[in-house]
């Protein structure tokens, strides 16, 4: 997807209730193969998120609504997954998230993110402190909230536009990618692929979000 296509789709998608935090923007700037964090250097390769998985973080379009009624759309995604793992919504929620879809034009890199994911022990990756640390980083940043004539408001945590399984969900997939950069760096393939992606899509039927 192209950088300019894809910051318009961010661009329309704003006025929905994301907040803007350090750690969603983190994930969507991915798609644009650069960081917002100031705490960490920009990484030269897009961080896995796919369309459909950013636009359930915007919770707008298709995706939101076919993942809340437990629904799979990517074309991998029901029966060609690198690797599944499980959560708990703060609601109650059940959700499962698929991983597949590697893509690249280093074999050795794309290589290294499956293996990753095939042998990752998601439960030992997914500790509360672990996702309380991703979330407590979210929150640092406050968070925004763009209406729908483009003005802005404080959004996020301790606003009326905060959504808990949203800023949870984020937090997961936060953790989970954290692991896989942690473990491209220790291989040495951090940053060799800048059109490393990969794809996931989570499922959890009966969210709101």
């Amino acid at each position: 997807m192209a950088s300019d296509h894809l910051d318009e789709l961010l661009d329309r998608s704003a006025p929905q209730t994301t907040p803007i935090t350090p750690g969603v923007a983190d994930e969507l700037k991915r798609l644009r193969a650069a960081t917002t964090s100031t705490m960490r250097p920009p990484r030269r390769w897009a961080r896995p998120v796919v369309a459909g998985f950013a636009a359930l973080l915007l919770v707008g379009g298709a995706a939101a609504a076919a993942a809340a009624a437990g629904m799979w759309t990517l074309p991998w995604a029901q029966d060609d997954a690198i690797a599944s793992f499980h959560y708990t919504l703060p609601s109650g929620i059940e959700c499962e998230q698929r991983i597949g879809g590697v893509s690249g034009t280093v074999p050795a890199a794309i290589a290294a993110v499956e293996d990753f994911y095939r042998d990752a022990d998601f439960a030992a990756l997914l500790t509360d402190d672990a996702i309380q640390a991703a979330i407590d980083k979210q929150r640092q940043g406050g968070g925004i909230h763009v209406n729908d004539d483009g003005s802005r408001v404080p959004g996020g945590y301790g606003t009326e536009f905060y959504n808990a399984d949203r800023e949870y969900l984020s937090a997961v997939w936060d953790v989970v990618v954290t692991a896989m950069d942690t473990d491209l760096a220790r291989h040495g393939l951090a940053g060799v692929d800048n059109k490393l992606t990969l794809q996931s899509e989570p499922n959890c039927p009966g969210a709101a979000w």
